[in-house]
């Protein structure tokens, strides 16, 4: 077996459904969420306002996340599932 050969485990993009690209390109946003949880950090440690702020903004974070993912990071995948 050379090494160019996938391993049973393997899966590549071409044995992948377009529902499972879509589910795995929607998952692998996080960029904002990161970015409510620092920001929330950030304003609770400085006006002492406890853990609400910091869940509040990732929350906030991880829904403009999977918002920004589905109809701009991934709509090339949505579109090509909604033909299946």
């Amino acid at each position: 077996m050379s090494t160019n050969e996938n391993t049973p485990h393997e899966i590549t993009p071409a044995t992948k459904s377009k529902q499972e690209l879509l589910t795995e390109c929607m998952l692998s946003q996080f960029r904002l969420s990161v970015a409510g949880v620092g920001l929330g950090t950030a304003y609770s440690l400085r006006y002492k306002a406890g853990f609400a702020p910091m869940i509040a903004a990732g929350a906030a974070g991880t829904s403009a996340d999977l918002i920004y993912g589905y109809l701009v990071e991934c709509a090339k995948f949505r579109q090509g599932s909604q033909d299946e």
